[in-house]
């Protein structure tokens, strides 16, 4: 049986249309797999916590959960083990590359894809551009050795296989809140 020149040309079409369409799928296919951009952990500590007094710390994280980016606050329950209480948490797209605290203590910075923006504790976005009333954030500097990191103020954090990204005073004089790339630690720190 011999092919006629229409059936030959019928055949190459029908494969040139199943190439192509394979070819599209697979772009398609590729261009849903792309990772978005999660964000990698960050916080700020927003009030300390007072032993004497029993004030609670409140801690503001920002993080990643199913590709969700989250705000979130949390009251640090210093008498229950640290359980981390959520207060209060938002979505929002971008990501959150630092934290500031606001001199007034009612307020913090968020730079959001290099744009500040101020919230309230209850996570709700205050219109305005005065970035003068931006303070230093809680975050420690710290150096890091073999086995521990040497926070700036003298204070030497053990590392076992993970490095810590930040460090923050959580409740004076001893009490730590430690950020991992993918999670948060509180730790009870002695001095050298």
């Amino acid at each position: 049986m011999t092919e006629t020149l229409k059936e030959k040309r019928l055949r190459y079409i029908l494969i040139l249309l199943f190439i192509s369409i394979t070819v599209i799928g697979l772009l398609w296919d590729r261009d849903d797999n792309e990772q978005k951009a999660t964000q990698e952990t960050k916080a700020l500590v927003l009030v300390q916590g007072v032993e004497e007094t029993g004030k609670q710390p409140l801690v503001i994280l920002a993080n990643s959960i199913d590709e969700i980016n989250r705000l979130t606050l949390f009251e640090v329950q210093t008498e229950d083990d640290y359980y981390f209480k959520s207060i209060q948490s938002m979505r929002y797209t971008g990501l959150v590359k630092e934290y500031s605290l606001d001199k007034q203590d009612r307020f913090f910075w968020t730079n959001i894809e290099d744009t500040w923006r101020l919230f309230d504790y209850n996570l709700t976005e205050i219109p305005t551009s005065d970035l003068h009333s931006m303070e230093e954030s809680s975050t420690l500097s710290f150096t890091l050795h073999d086995t521990y990191a040497l926070v700036e103020n003298g204070i030497r954090l053990p590392l076992d296989k993970k490095v810590p990204v930040e460090i923050h005073l959580l409740e004076s004089p001893n009490t730590y809140l430690v950020v991992y790339e993918n999670e948060v630690e509180v730790g009870i720190l002695k001095g050298n």
